[in-house]
């Protein structure tokens, strides 16, 4: 069972980090990529598992339009190199 609560470790490393592009990893059910977006992150979350991100895309739906959620193998997702300003593994 997962907690619903944001990575402790991502909490202490970017609460202070002023917004801008992130990616979220294996983001599973999406506590860690909706957390940043709620702070004005716009954020790429990637995963495998179909379900999962929809029930990331179900529990951030106050942010539906900062967090892209991207069912993907992180080696063959596309992402552009040097974009992002945080990632989150």
């Amino acid at each position: 069972m997962f907690s619903g609560e944001p990575n402790g470790v991502l909490v202490a490393e970017a609460a202070e980090l002023p917004p801008g592009e992130a990616l979220d990893v294996g983001c599973g059910e999406g506590v860690d990529a909706v957390w940043p977006a709620r702070r004005g992150w716009r954020v790429t979350a990637v995963d495998v598992a179909e379900t999962a991100l929809r029930r990331g895309a179900a529990a951030g739906a106050d942010v539906a339009g900062r967090v892209a959620w991207t069912r993907a193998n992180l080696s063959t997702a596309g992402l552009a190199a040097g974009v992002f300003d945080l990632v989150s593994v």
